[in-house]
């Protein structure tokens, strides 16, 4: 299977290039989650049926499910695009520019995880409107991460629920 680059889309003021942000992952390894609520009920057993043993645990699925993403992946030099792309709910189109270095991009990824709200993931060619829950950078020193080799490049791991705002 080829991987496909993760690409993770913010704006966070009104529908401006000057706002928008945009940060692509090299994705080396994904993974889906899906977690169902339950409502688990185990029922006590009666001085009179204790010889019939333990009664079995009983299960309500209330059918709400909770789809996560986790990334893991790299920022790299020269991967980033420019273009633009639809916002939804009848906002129109946004342009954007990727920065093209790993520094700063991870600077506007970090901007899109302190930004709050709703984040737009492309995966597996598929835009999703998501929160960014959790994201880990590491720094590493790799050959072929910046041109002269003046920065280092970075490691990231986040983890995204496909979700609206209230």
């Amino acid at each position: 299977m080829a991987w496909q680059n993760v690409v993770i889309r913010y704006n966070n003021s009104a529908v401006t290039s000057a706002h928008l942000k945009q940060v692509t992952i090299a994705t080396e390894r994904d993974e889906e989650n899906l977690n169902k609520n339950l409502i688990l009920v185990d029922f006590p057993t009666a001085t009179s049926n204790k010889a019939d043993g333990k009664k079995d645990t009983k299960a309500m699925d209330l059918l709400r499910i909770q789809e996560r993403v986790t990334i893991d992946g790299s920022l790299v030099t020269g991967l980033g695009t420019s273009g633009s792309f639809d916002v939804g709910y009848g906002l129109g189109s946004a342009t954007y520019t990727e920065q093209t270095n790993a520094s700063d991009k991870k600077t506007d990824l970090k901007a899109i995880f302190k930004g709050g709200g709703v984040e737009y993931m492309t995966y597996e060619g598929t835009t999703y409107r998501v929160h960014l829950e959790k994201i880990s950078i590491q720094s590493e020193n790799k050959e072929g991460y910046e041109p002269n080799d003046s920065e280092v490049g970075f490691s990231v791991k986040l983890t995204a629920i496909k979700a609206d705002d209230f």
